[in-house]
């Protein structure tokens, strides 16, 4: 079954807009360079845990995968220097960050952070519309973050065998009856969802995430997702039976975050 790959022709400007002007949204600005290079930081409340999040263009590089390292390594820098400021209400230049920093996968391919070899705040990345998404939140939880555009689901797309039946309602009323829209939408906060429970759709298929949006606006949303009982049977869990994840339009894509308690179970 074919899913959508988050990849675009099209690069979208720097992450220097807000998000969701709602959900309680916090910015923090902060630069590591002058612009346009400017990367901005910002705090969202998911599930009443806070979470950061930043975006920037992937730079341009024959070697694809060396190119987002290093995206997700200076966005991780600058993560972590606000992430300091919350936790000890201090903010360190990333050249004062005493850190070793290294990114290792488990088994499933969650990335997980490492600060001198001890396990740190939680993690997660995205790439979309040219451009490399991050999040953090403390090592307390489980952070999931994705981003969707609507050209992905254009054409003939198999909707039947990603989103149930229910699922588009809503969104299409909002988005004057564009389905790929409204997918964008409900498949952001759907990756969003296994990402942070850990397993991404390595263990089930899509179908058996379900997605109920409770807010739908023009610029910002509220989806409640669960898994279903039987893949719930079939895999130990964090606490991820249900969660709510918060979505928000920017640029021309929906990007979606959601957090839940590591050690919390079903």
């Amino acid at each position: 079954m074919p899913l959508p790959h988050h990849t675009s022709a099209t690069e979208a400007s720097n992450c220097n807009r807000s998000g969701a002007a709602s959900f309680g949204v916090q910015e923090t600005r902060m630069s590591d360079g002058p612009e346009p290079a400017r990367i901005n930081v910002r705090k969202l409340t998911v599930q009443g845990r806070p979470v950061l999040w930043t975006c920037a263009n992937t730079k341009p590089s024959p070697n694809a995968s060396e190119s987002k390292k290093e995206n997700k390594s200076r966005l991780l820098s600058v993560l972590l220097r606000d992430f300091q400021g919350i936790r000890y209400g201090t903010k360190a230049r990333p050249a004062e960050v005493p850190y070793s920093i290294d990114i290792v996968f488990d088994r499933m391919g969650k990335p997980r952070l490492l600060l001198n070899d001890a396990l740190a705040p939680s993690i997660s990345f995205s790439h979309c519309g040219g451009m490399t998404w991050a999040a953090m939140a403390g090592h307390e939880s489980d952070v999931g973050i994705d981003a969707a555009r609507a050209e992905e689901f254009r054409g003939d797309y198999p909707f039947h065998k990603v989103f149930n039946g229910h699922e588009l309602e809503l969104p299409l009323k909002k988005t004057k009856g564009d389905r790929a829209e409204s997918a964008a939408l409900v498949w952001s906060a759907k990756e969003a969802y296994v990402k942070a429970i850990g397993c991404a759709f390595h263990l089930f298929s899509p179908l058996e995430v379900t997605a109920t949006p409770l807010i739908v606006e023009r610029d910002h949303s509220l989806l409640r997702l669960r898994l279903s009982d039987r893949s719930q049977e079939r895999i130990a869990l964090y606490g991820g039976c249900q969660m709510d994840v918060i979505s928000f339009r920017f640029e021309k894509l929906w990007a979606s975050i959601a957090a839940m308690d590591r050690n919390a179970r079903c």
